[in-house]
């Protein structure tokens, strides 16, 4: 601590104490707290550029993150928002391997994002996509397969895909 900061914290205790109307003739132990904050106030984004240029075709990103469930619960995954630019289609799908010591879970996530064509699907709810899917507590290693069909045009999508815990 700098010389000065301990005169600076010295006097104020001193100040304090003769306010209170106590006197002191010197301090015995000297407390300096550090507070270090670093909470995020939002998830994690982890951003991914798929680059189309077939009119089908897939994409596997390997262990892309980790989910850890402190305890088990029940998770789902959404898309959130689109944002689209230009003049295309396509439709793309999603798969999500969740990997750990205790076995594994995939979750199929159809017709994710459709644009200007069409897009068939199973007509049944399919656990951590339409519901929430048990997970056990653990962690997990997250594998994410972006596939697509129909695409063509040209232009430019940006997708937000989340992950989220029931509780």
């Amino acid at each position: 601590m700098s010389t000065k900061r301990l005169v600076a914290v010295f006097t104020l205790a001193v100040l304090a104490a003769i306010a209170l109307g106590y006197t002191y003739t010197s301090i015995l132990k000297l407390f300096e707290v550090e507070v270090i904050v670093n909470v995020p106030t939002s998830p994690e984004t982890i951003r991914i550029t798929l680059d189309i240029n077939t009119s089908k075709g897939s994409k596997t990103y390997e262990d892309l993150t980790r989910i850890v469930a402190s305890q088990d619960t029940e998770i789902v995954f959404k898309l959130l928002d689109a944002k689209t630019e230009g003049d295309f289609s396509v439709a793309i799908s999603g798969q999500a391997i969740l990997k750990s010591r205790n076995g594994s879970y995939t979750i199929d996530m159809p017709c994710l994002y459709v644009v200007n064509t069409t897009c068939y699907r199973v007509q049944m709810l399919i656990p951590g996509y339409d519901q929430p899917l048990h997970l056990p507590k653990g962690e997990y290693n997250v594998t994410l397969i972006l596939s697509w069909t129909n695409a063509k045009g040209r232009g430019k999508a940006t997708i937000e895909i989340g992950v989220a815990e029931k509780g």
